[in-house]
C-alpha cells in the first residue's frame, strides 16, 4: 500500500513525497534512547512467544470478530489498535501523509458537491488510459501504469477514482476538459490552504479539527495502517502487547510508575545523549522533537514511555551488581567490540543494563500465552 500511495502521488501530485526518513522507521511511540548505549526495548520485535497453537496444555480461545490480539485476559481490539496507530504515528511522516490524504478526499468530495459532478467508471477508465500512455511514453513503451505499480489493479483503480473526481471538479470550474498536473496541484493546494486544521492533543479522540470538519483518531489510524508494510503493522501490535505484559508484570511485582521515576528516565536519557559523540551539542528534547514530533511532556505521557520506565524499574529491582558484573565478564568480548578493547565494567554498564532490559522483555513474551492475527 505504501509503495502504491507514493507512486500515485508521483503521478498525480496529490501528495508530496515524504522525507528521507523511511516510513514507520523507529517503531511506534518509541521515544527511543539515544547514544552509544541505546537499544530499543518495548519496540523490539521479540522472539515468538507462546502463541496460538504452541506448547500449552490448553489451547487458547480463538479471537472473536473485531479482536486483533489477546494476552492473558487482556484483549486488544481492532479499534484500540487503530486508535493507538493514529496516536503514535500522528506527528510522523506517515501520519502527516495519511492526514493529507484524508483531507484531500474531504476537499475534493466537498467541491464535487458544490459543482454537482461525480466520477463514473468511464471517467476512471479514461484517466487510467491517459496515465498508462504517459507511463509507456516515459519508459519507451517498456512499462505501463500497472507494470510500474506493485499493487492489485483493482486497488489502483480505487485510488485513482479520487483523481478522476478532482479532474471533473477542476474541469467544471475552468472549462478545461483534462486539466494538467500543475493546474490540479495548484487547485488542490489552494483548497487545502483554506482549511485551517489544528492538530489535537495526543490523548484526544479527535486527531485534528477545523471549522466544519474533523478527523477522528480512529480514522487517522486506519489511514496510517493502510500505508504501513506488514512488518511495521505487526511491530506496532507487538509494542501494544509488550506494554500489556510489562504493566502486568510490574503490578505483580508491586512496581509502580511514579513522577520521580519518569523524571529520572529523562535525566538518564539526557546523560546518554551528552555521552555520545554522535549527538554532541544536541539535547534529548531536540532529538525527540525531530524523530517523534513530540515535546518531552507529550513523550512522557505515552504508554510506551511509561512501559519502558517500568521495565527499567523491574530489572533494577531484580539484578544485583554482582550479577551484572558476571554478565559483563561472560560477554566481555561483545562489550569490547562495542565500546573498545579493555573497556571497564563501569564504562560498559549502560550497555549491560540495556542487555538485561532487552532480555527481560523478550522473556515476558516467551512466558506469555498470546493469540494474534498478525
Amino acid at each position: 500500500m505504501l509503495r502504491l500511495a507514493l507512486v500515485l502521488a508521483a503521478f498525480v501530485l496529490l501528495a508530496p513525497l515524504v522525507s528521507s526518513q523511511e516510513v514507520g522507521g523507529d517503531g511506534a511511540g518509541s521515544g527511543t534512547e539515544t547514544g552509544a548505549e541505546a537499544e530499543p526495548e518495548t519496540e523490539a520485535e521479540p522472539e515468538a512467544g507462546t502463541e496460538a497453537g504452541s506448547a500449552k496444555d490448553t489451547a487458547p480461545r480463538p479471537l472473536s470478530p473485531g479482536e486483533l490480539a489477546r494476552v492473558g485476559d487482556v484483549v486488544i481490539t481492532e479499534d484500540e489498535y487503530l486508535r493507538y496507530v493514529g496516536t503514535v504515528c500522528a506527528r510522523r511522516p506517515e501520519g502527516e501523509l495519511a492526514f493529507r490524504q484524508i483531507l484531500t478526499a474531504r476537499v475534493v468530495h466537498a467541491a464535487a458537491e458544490e459543482v454537482r459532478v461525480s466520477a463514473t467508471d468511464a471517467d476512471v477508465d479514461d484517466l487510467i488510459g491517459r496515465l498508462d500512455a504517459r507511463a509507456r511514453a516515459a519508459t519507451g513503451g517498456a512499462q505501463g501504469l500497472f507494470d510500474s505499480v506493485d499493487a492489485d489493479p483493482a486497488e489502483v483503480r480505487d485510488s485513482l477514482r479520487l483523481l478522476a473526481l478532482q479532474e471533473k471538479v477542476v474541469a467544471a470550474e475552468t472549462g478545461i476538459e483534462h486539466p494538467g498536473d500543475e493546474l490540479l496541484q495548484s487547485w488542490l493546494e489552494a483548497r487545502l490552504g483554506d482549511v485551517d486544521a489544528l492538530a489535537s492533543p495526543l490523548d484526544d479522540a479527535v486527531a485534528a479539527r477545523w471549522p466544519g470538519g474533523e478527523v477522528s483518531r480512529l480514522e487517522l489510524g486506519r489511514a496510517v495502517a493502510d500505508l504501513l508494510p506488514d512488518d511495521e503493522r505487526s511491530g506496532i501490535l507487538t509494542e501494544l502487547l509488550g506494554i500489556v505484559l510489562i504493566r502486568a508484570h510490574a503490578a505483580a511485582q508491586g512496581v509502580a510508575l511514579t513522577p520521580e521515576a519518569l523524571a529520572g528516565e529523562l535525566e538518564l536519557r539526557e546523560a546518554l545523549v551528552h555521552r555520545s559523540d554522535a549527538t554532541a551539542g544536541v539535547s534529548y528534547a531536540e532529538i525527540v522533537r525531530q524523530t517523534e514530533g513530540l515535546s518531552l511532556e507529550e513523550l512522557v505521557a505515552t504508554p510506551s514511555f511509561g512501559a519502558q520506565v517500568l521495565l527499567r524499574l523491574l530489572v533494577e529491582a531484580r539484578w544485583t551488581e554482582d550479577e551484572l558484573r558476571a554478565l559483563f565478564e561472560a560477554e566481555r568480548a561483545d562489550y569490547e567490540e562495542r565500546y573498545g578493547a579493555g573497556v571497564s565494567f563501569e564504562a560498559a554498564l549502560p550497555g549491560v543494563w540495556a542487555t538485561v532490559r532487552r532480555r527481560t522483555y523478550r522473556q515476558l513474551f516467551a512466558d506469555a500465552t498470546i493469540v494474534r492475527r498478525f
